[in-house]
C-alpha cells in the first residue's frame, strides 16, 4: 500500500473515530477482590452517579468516558481522601481499578457495567484472573488499590 493511500485511510478513520492512536500507556483494567479463593463482586444497585464522590471527585484530572475516580490512576489517595466514601462507593473504585487491568470479571452484572466503556472493552481479556490483571495495573494504581480493599475491609 503506497504512502497516500495509507495517509487517506488514515484521516478516514481518524474522521470516524475509529482510529485510535495511542498517546500513553493507559492503565489496565480492573480485577475482583482477592479476598476468598473464589472472589464475588456485589453489583452497585444504585445508578453510577451517585456512587461518585462529589467532593472527592476532581474535574481538573482528565478522566477516560465513564470513569468514575481517575483520581486512583492519577495521584496517591491518602486515607483521609476516602474517609468520607460510602462502601458503594469504594467497592466500585476497586472494581474500575481492576477494570483497568482487564481483568474478566465472573459476576454479569459488573461485568455488564464496565462492558457499557469503551476503555474497558479495550483492555478486557476474556479469563484473566485478577492475579493477572493486578500484574498490568501501574505501582500508583496497586498502592490506591491496597489502600481501598484495606478501607472496605474496615467498612
Amino acid at each position: 500500500m503506497n504512502r497516500s493511500i495509507s495517509k487517506s485511510w488514515s484521516r478516514v478513520l481518524l474522521s470516524l473515530g475509529l482510529l485510535l492512536i495511542p498517546l500513553h500507556r493507559l492503565p489496565a483494567p480492573i480485577q475482583e477482590i482477592a479476598e476468598s479463593p473464589t472472589p464475588t463482586l456485589t453489583p452497585i444497585r444504585e445508578p453510577i452517579s451517585s456512587v461518585v464522590p462529589e467532593s472527592g471527585a476532581n474535574p481538573s484530572l482528565p478522566a477516560w468516558q465513564g470513569e468514575a475516580f481517575p483520581e486512583t490512576r492519577l495521584r496517591r489517595l491518602t486515607a483521609q481522601d476516602v474517609a468520607s466514601w460510602s462502601a458503594e462507593k469504594v467497592r466500585y473504585a476497586i472494581n474500575e481499578l481492576y477494570a483497568r487491568g482487564g481483568y474478566d470479571f465472573r459476576t454479569p452484572e459488573v461485568k455488564e457495567t464496565f462492558m457499557r466503556l469503551s476503555w474497558y472493552r479495550e483492555r478486557l481479556v476474556n479469563g484473566r484472573t485478577q492475579d493477572e490483571a493486578y500484574g498490568h495495573l501501574s505501582a500508583l494504581e496497586k498502592s490506591n488499590l491496597e489502600l481501598l480493599q484495606a478501607i472496605r475491609r474496615g467498612k
